[in-house]
């Protein structure tokens, strides 16, 4: 028997002359058994699932996410700077090309590190910063191997 968990996000965000953006998050999670007798583990796939929704809303709108909760339920002292002219950029083509590069000549399976690490399936959906992160992944994962 499986167990299905249902977390989503919604933010809508005001914009000149009373118009307003908004972005929608909805992720299903689902649990064997075992993990769902394991609150701990439960708790922790629904922050991170919150985590995710938080990121990809503020991707979508152009704005940083939220600080996310301690375990304490207090907020997390996080820096973060606000993109560039308010703009996320996405990846370059460079970056797309040796990420996959990378990825080929070592044998790891791109889309599931991509989906452990940012929730994406594909080079094309990270950020400039996403990509030099995972590049820098891929390498030191390469080089330990």
């Amino acid at each position: 028997m499986t167990h299905k968990i249902t977390v989503g996000l919604q933010q809508k965000v005001g914009q000149p002359n009373y118009g307003s953006l908004g972005a929608t998050c909805h992720l299903e999670l689902t649990l064997t058994n075992d993990e769902a007798r394991n609150t701990d583990a439960i708790t922790s796939l629904i922050r991170d699932a919150f985590t995710c929704c938080r990121d990809r809303i503020a991707e979508e709108l152009g704005s940083d996410p939220p600080r996310p909760y301690s375990p304490d339920g207090s907020r997390e002292q996080t820096e973060t700077r606000p993109p560039q002219n308010g703009r996320i950029r996405p990846a370059s083509e460079a970056q797309i090309r040796a990420l996959h590069a990378i990825a080929a000549k070592h044998g790891i399976v791109l889309a599931s590190e991509l989906e452990a690490q940012f929730g994406v399936t594909t080079p094309a959906e990270l950020t400039i910063r996403q990509a030099s992160q995972m590049i820098d992944a891929l390498k030191s994962t390469a080089a330990s191997a």
